[in-house]
């Protein structure tokens, strides 16, 4: 028997396509008529704390299904938050290949091969290094930040940036996820232990996903 209920969506894409609602293109090009500009500019000048009560962080909340219980809201809607800020400042997502995979985030800021020097990372490893040893949501969203302003447009796939941030403060998610960033920063993805992989898998354009062709935005 076929069930009537759709899969939900992977973490992934419920942030690309939240995401993508507020830009002024869509996937394709096209002008976005919904865009959301204000929403956008309010969150490049808000911090954490700024944010909690905005409505497009509010409404990203509410499509990741988090909870509705105080200790839900009070543990997550920071990092929520954090995701929100930390997007807002991306103006172009990183294209997927043919089999819908897109460069990690910490690949795009590392070296381009195991090989190179250390300094040849766009993100040096100091400031890297800040970044895996950050925990609080308010220095872990400003590292982020940090890291955003200096990749080149395209250079960020928006869906793992948010889902990473949302691991970072699990106790097992996050220890995976930051292994997952130190192996993909030194250009060494393919070695990343199978458990930090399963953490972030490459996720496919979805019918429903505005970068799937002829796809429409959920609402």
């Amino acid at each position: 028997m076929t069930s009537d209920r759709s899969a939900p969506l992977p973490t992934t894409a419920i942030v690309r396509i939240w995401w993508r609602r507020h830009q002024p293109r869509l996937a394709d090009g096209t002008r976005n008529p919904d865009a959301d500009r204000a929403a956008m500019a309010r969150l490049r000048r808000a911090g954490v704390a700024d944010a909690l009560a905005d409505p497009a962080v509010l409404d990203l909340y509410r499509r990741l299904g988090l909870g509705a219980s105080d200790r839900a809201l009070a543990e997550r809607l920071p990092w929520v938050a954090a995701v929100a800020t930390v997007l807002a400042h991306v103006r172009e997502d990183a294209p997927a290949d043919g089999a819908g995979r897109r460069t990690h985030p910490a690949r795009a800021a590392g070296r381009k091969h195991f090989d190179d020097p250390p300094e040849t990372a766009i993100v040096k490893p100091m400031r890297f290094r800040r970044l895996l040893t950050a925990r609080a949501v308010e220095e872990v969203e400003r590292q982020m930040r940090r890291l955003v302003a200096v990749l080149p447009p395209g250079a960020i796939d928006v869906g793992a940036l948010g889902r990473s941030i949302l691991d970072w403060p699990d106790p097992g998610r996050g220890d995976r996820t930051r292994t997952r960033w130190a192996f993909e920063y030194h250009a060494a993805g393919e070695a990343t232990p199978r458990d930090a992989q399963s953490t972030l898998p490459d996720e496919p354009a979805l019918p429903n996903e505005p970068d799937a062709p002829n796809a429409e935005a959920t609402p």
